[in-house]
């Protein structure tokens, strides 16, 4: 049976001051890679705090011009009809024809003529009341 200074020297542990063969190497390793990681994870926030929020700003901004295109398209075909109609507007027929219609005027020389439709009153008997005023006292 192999003793205690023969099994740690198998093992390793008397060279390495109570580690196990490599087992110091691991440790420091695993922890050099996980350091190293946390690094990696802070330098990737970093750059994507620095690149992303001016990233964001730019499409905001991008987003924010194509809609006041789209307005101003929007407000040059509005222009655009309302030219139209104000060409229409400025055509003599046009305008004697609204100022017949709509005003009732007529040219020099004309006679308008109004159909009066008779109207059945609700109560023949009835009879309008005059407003109550007071009358003035000598």
């Amino acid at each position: 049976m192999a003793g205690m200074a023969e099994v740690a020297a198998m093992s390793g542990v008397a060279e390495s001051g109570g580690w196990p063969r490599g087992g110091r190497a691991r440790v420091e390793g695993e922890r050099r890679l996980r350091t190293g990681r946390i690094l990696l994870l802070a330098v990737l926030a970093l750059f994507a705090l620095a690149y992303g929020m001016p990233a964001f700003r730019l499409w905001q901004v991008n987003r924010r011009i194509e809609e006041v295109r789209r307005e101003l398209e929007y407000s040059r075909l509005q222009q655009q009809e309302l030219l139209k109609e104000l060409e229409r507007w400025n055509d003599p027929e046009v305008i004697a024809r609204v100022a017949r219609e709509k005003l009732g005027l007529v040219k020099p020389g004309e006679m308008r003529f109004v159909e009066a439709l008779p109207v059945e009153p609700d109560d023949p008997f009835r009879v309008e009341k005059r407003p109550q005023t007071e009358m003035p006292q000598d």
